[in-house]
């Protein structure tokens, strides 16, 4: 029988490295790890709420700065540069990993 973990919303590092190593437990001990699609939509909803907490920190320290610090736009676009590319996994993982590329049957 599966036995479903509810996940934190936000997975500190150390706790994805420790949800990974358990993964890795169970499955060579040919544990039944049930449908990916729960521990799938925690991690996305962790992700989200991580790129909050980003553009909250760059706002922040953007403020801080002085008007017209180089610093300034180059954390800008560095920040969304990295939301952007999470988006486009998270959007990927909705569409195709969860529900299959089009044409397809649903995945489990």
């Amino acid at each position: 029988m599966t036995n479903v973990r509810v996940l934190p919303l936000h997975l500190t590092p150390d706790g994805a490295l420790r949800l990974c190593a358990q993964l890795e437990r169970d499955a060579r001990a040919g544990v039944d790890l049930g449908s990916r699609r729960v521990q799938i939509a925690g991690l996305s909803e962790s992700l989200a709420q991580a790129l909050e907490v980003l553009g909250d920190d760059v706002r922040r320290v953007v403020a801080a700065l002085p008007d017209g610090d180089p610093v300034s736009c180059r954390l800008c676009e560095a920040a969304l540069a990295t939301a952007q590319i999470v988006q486009t996994v998270m959007r990927w993982i909705d569409t195709d990993l969860m529900h299959g590329p089009p044409g397809s049957a649903r995945r489990e």
